[in-house]
């Protein structure tokens, strides 16, 4: 399609970004600081509703690049956007990364202290595989950054699909059997293609949900209520049957660890669905009040965790006893500060921010 994106989506994709971003750092918020050793119940549900959060993300990833893509269709303009992507998204990461690698640097004094299987590397190549991986150093939930560069070295074959929708919802289907077989890899999240495959389903169905917009959202109710049920089941599933919590996670590709169904996945694609057709809905508003957070979404996600990093060594890495109180002001405090930050990054160096924390994030 050539015609503009309408008004409309633009600002339900931008309520979108923001609240994915909410979603995501209520996820974080459950881990290293809090200790849940009499709230396992909360614990669970917060992990179930909250966790695999970069679904949100691949799934915007998909939509958005799908209704842009004939901006993108020849290789002049796709080597423009790569070129945008390196300069304001890669340029960012290894200045928000270095930090990080820093810390587990200067404590050990080797990088290869941590991963015993670099010691007869040459520095250079170590200090390359950390900036490949992005999720092993103590800026971890960076890993998502290396994973998006191959969506985005790989978008010319994923926006042919585009052409094809009934081959595009095979190809889902095929993704989603996959994922669900291989599911995460164990913790740290060092695998870039092994995650990569886990989140190809998030890319694929927010490629579908483009053309479903475009189609005029064909069938609505029928998604939404389909998507409910699924989201409301599996999360029961988990929490109440299984009393899982968080991500399904092996040790090994088809691990005997492995689950016979990864619910945690099904929730959250379906509640991508959902989130979606809650943003097309919302009012004008609504829309205003999100869009700043929207805005500073990509700089508030490479900083925020140096917070987490700060308390913990003023706590000399000690714990604070979790519920759902501490849970909450964890989060409230995470984006309040860090927006703080950002808006400040902003004045302080105008434009050159853009380098430092990318650019203002809008429906884009």
């Amino acid at each position: 399609m050539g015609e503009p994106i309408d008004a409309s989506w633009r600002a339900a994709l931008s309520s979108y970004r923001a609240l994915a971003l909410l979603i995501a750092v209520a996820s974080l918020a459950c881990f290293d600081l809090l200790n849940w050793p009499d709230n396992r119940t909360t614990e669970r549900w917060l992990l179930n509703l909250f966790n695999n959060a970069p679904v949100f993300f691949v799934f915007l990833s998909g939509l958005l690049l799908t209704l842009k893509r004939t901006e993108l269709s020849t290789a002049a303009s796709y080597g423009r956007f790569l070129a945008r992507q390196a300069c304001f998204v890669g340029v960012p990461y290894l200045v928000w990364l270095l930090p990080g690698l820093a810390y587990e640097y200067f404590p050990n004094g080797e990088p290869s202290a941590n991963y015993p299987h670099l010691a007869e590397w040459p520095l250079w190549l170590q200090l390359g595989w950390y900036v490949m991986t992005g999720g092993t150093t103590a800026n971890y939930p960076l890993w998502f950054i290396p994973m998006l560069a191959l969506i985005y070295l790989s978008l010319p074959l994923w926006l042919a699909l585009a052409r094809r929708p009934a081959l595009l919802l095979c190809v889902f289907i095929g993704a989603l059997v996959w994922a669900n077989m291989i599911q995460r890899p164990h913790y740290p999240n060092r695998e870039v293609w092994w995650l990569w495959m886990y989140f190809w389903p998030g890319l694929l169905l927010g490629m579908l949900a483009a053309l479903w917009l475009e189609r005029g959202q064909p069938g609505h109710r029928t998604i939404v209520w389909v998507c409910a049920v699924l989201a409301v089941a599996s999360f029961l599933w988990m929490t109440l049957v299984e009393h899982h919590a968080g991500v399904y996670r092996v040790t090994e590709w088809f691990g005997p660890e492995r689950a016979l169904i990864d619910f945690l996945l099904i929730n959250k694609l379906s509640l991508a669905v959902l989130l979606l057709s809650v943003c097309l809905s919302l009012s004008a508003t609504m829309h205003r009040v999100l869009r700043p957070w929207a805005a500073e979404s990509y700089g508030i996600f490479l900083a925020h965790t140096y917070g987490t990093l700060a308390v913990a060594i003023a706590l000399d890495h000690g714990l604070i006893v979790a519920n759902l109180g501490t849970w909450l002001t964890r989060v409230v405090l995470s984006l309040a500060v860090f927006y703080g930050a950002m808006v400040i990054t902003r004045r302080v160096f105008s434009h050159q921010a853009n380098w430092l924390i990318g650019q203002p994030r809008g429906w884009a």
